[in-house]
């Protein structure tokens, strides 16, 4: 029996039509000596949220309805099965904070349908634990998943070193910075970047000419989004000339490493970089691309390094002492999470029936972030931007953030 939801959206009623919910399983089964998959450090230090993505396709082949709900959705399923014996840990289970038990339980997998897509377009939507997906494993996965759809020759293979690399640690214990996670209202709204208002941003300077070459589009936007996030921070809170806004940068290592790891490594490979600003102060965009730019450069071979073997333990010791003492000094809501997924290629995603028109990552609990992707046309990018509602109502008001973006989406979230 069908399941039918009326959800509210502002003034208008959505019907969800829960059509079916099963559990896929690999579509053989995995091996015994392969039952038990070890996490690495960085997945045990990473705290356990899951976050939701949707890709949504548009109905290019003007396939019937019946055809998308039958058809395709068996197809997806099918594929989803045979991919999995590869991707075996994501069909298991944690056993606790270090092991994933692989009994192939599956992946729960429901088929829904909504007002809005009965012209047969179609919207993929995961939810995954980053305790073992971070971005860059995300799109492996889906791209694996799409390759099997498609019937291409051309496999991922993932690899499982990472917990070789960065064994885990038994006494480890790490929860969430409390300061990063929303515990009120919050206020998550779209700015989108155009070509032209990024190539105004690129011209600008890096405040320290020894860095080189000018912003890249990320240093150039999350720059100008954090400027104007702490000067709407230091509106709704009291702030003094020395009081502190943070930013953190999740940042990819797979290619900093010596060697290079490979592509297809899966796991949370990826370290934080910490800036600081004073919004007090008189806050300069050269000086926050460069502040940025430098923060980041600090997660470099040495330190991907020193977080390996034995070695490992005592970083990781160190890296939670220092984040202990930083939720310490700052107050709730004087930091933001900034995260990047451009140039992950996600709109050259292809399950057979066309590419994406649309591709959206929703906060998984973070009080306030900044999200980073491309747009699908005109090389712009956009940004999608939590924050509570009185700084939101201050941030998009900001003559800086008005002259260069345009706003185009809104989505609150309730207690």
């Amino acid at each position: 029996m069908r399941d039918v939801y009326k959800i509210k959206k502002g003034v208008k009623i959505v019907d969800l039509d829960i059509i079916s919910r099963e559990t896929i399983k690999p579509s053989s089964p995995t091996p015994h000596h392969l039952r038990t998959f070890n996490l690495s450090i960085l997945d045990q230090y990473m705290y356990d949220i899951c976050t939701p993505m949707i890709v949504f396709f548009p109905n290019v082949k003007n396939a019937s309805v019946k055809d998308v709900a039958t058809t395709r959705s068996k197809h997806l399923k099918e594929t989803l099965a045979e991919i999995l014996t590869r991707f075996y840990p994501f069909a298991g289970k944690f056993k606790n904070n270090r092991q994933i038990e692989c009994n192939d339980e599956g992946i729960y997998y429901v088929e829904a349908r909504v007002n809005f897509f009965l012209c047969g377009g179609i919207g993929i939507s995961t939810t995954m634990s980053h305790k073992i997906f971070d971005g860059h494993t995300y799109f492996m996965f889906m791209k694996a998943w799409a390759s099997a759809a498609r019937g291409s020759l051309d496999t991922i293979s993932p690899s499982f070193v990472a917990s070789e690399m960065f064994p885990n640690n038994p006494s480890l214990e790490h929860a969430a910075p409390s300061k990063l996670i929303a515990t009120s209202k919050l206020s998550t709204k779209r700015f989108v970047f155009d070509s032209t208002a990024l190539a105004l941003l690129k011209k600008q300077p890096v405040a320290n000419a020894r860095l080189g070459h000018g912003p890249t589009r990320n240093e150039a936007i999350t720059s100008i989004v954090w400027k104007a996030i702490a000067k709407a921070s230091s509106k709704v809170r009291p702030f003094g000339p020395e009081s502190p806004h943070l930013l953190f940068t999740s940042v990819n290592f797979r290619k900093r490493a010596s060697p290079p790891l490979s592509d297809e490594s899966i796991g949370n490979l990826l370290d934080t970089a910490v800036a600081i600003c004073y919004p007090e102060r008189h806050l300069e965009l050269p000086t926050l691309m460069s502040d940025l730019r430098e923060s980041v450069a600090k997660v470099n071979s040495q330190k991907i390094e020193s977080m390996k073997g034995e070695n490992g333990q005592e970083t990781f010791s160190e890296i939670s002492r220092v984040s202990s003492q930083l939720n310490d000094v700052i107050r709730e809501g004087d930091c933001v999470v900034a995260s990047s997924l451009l140039n992950s290629g996600i709109y050259n995603l292809d399950f057979g029936w066309g590419k994406p028109i649309w591709f959206y990552a929703m906060n998984a609990g973070l009080a306030r972030l900044v999200h980073l992707n491309e747009t699908l046309k005109g090389g712009g990018v956009e940004a999608i931007v939590t924050l509570s509602p009185k700084e939101m109502e201050i941030f998009e008001h900001d003559p800086e953030m008005n002259s260069k973006a345009q706003r185009d989406l809104q989505y609150k979230k309730k207690d």
